[in-house]
């Protein structure tokens, strides 16, 4: 996540709805920036620098649907880890569990209120910033046992394992490292 106003891309076709969903973001403390489906919110995120720190997307839209949309956002390397909203009027349970079995993550039903969507916007944004900082201290641990093996490539490699637990109320938690660490440098 940017250290700047978070950027929500907005991805939906009613342009009342995606008026609204603007200005409502806006008012929130978020930079939203629309697409009226999802062919062109995939055209701008290959454009977008910085990319958005979160899609949120209805599914029924004309050329690219909102499950198409996921589909190609989640496996793309460099966008993956974007948190990505549903945002829908499709509320049978069969729709819900569909949207869910896919991986998105939260699937919000129209009509929904301000507050509910906030709510999930901000927990996403935190959750998805307290990954990044994870992984981040990963990449560096990584770096340093990189070092350690470019100094003297006749040793064994050594290899070290990091078993974190994601906790919607506390976070980030690690659970276990191989080898075992009584007292890790990081949290």
């Amino acid at each position: 996540m940017s250290t700047s106003i978070p950027r929500i891309l907005v991805v939906e076709d009613n342009e009342s709805i995606l008026y609204n969903l603007t200005i409502m973001l806006n008012m929130n403390g978020f930079e939203p920036i629309g697409a009226k489906n999802g062919q062109e919110a995939y055209d701008l995120m290959n454009s977008l620098k910085p990319l958005p720190d979160m899609i949120i997307s209805d599914i029924m839209m004309p050329i690219m649907n909102g499950y198409d949309l996921y589909l190609k956002i989640s496996k793309n390397p460099l966008w993956h880890f974007i948190p990505f909203i549903f945002l829908t009027a499709k509320s049978s349970p069969d729709d819900i569990r569909f949207g869910k079995k896919l991986g998105v993550d939260d699937y919000i039903t129209k009509p929904f209120k301000e507050e509910d969507l906030i709510a999930s916007i901000r927990g996403k944004l935190t959750r998805s910033q307290q990954n990044l900082l994870i992984s981040s201290q990963f990449q560096k641990e990584l770096h340093i046992i990189q070092a350690k093996e470019t100094k003297d490539k006749t040793q064994l490699t050594e290899v070290n394992l990091f078993w974190v637990r994601w906790d919607d109320v506390f976070g980030p938690a690690l659970v276990d490292t191989y080898p075992k660490m009584t007292n890790p440098s990081f949290s």
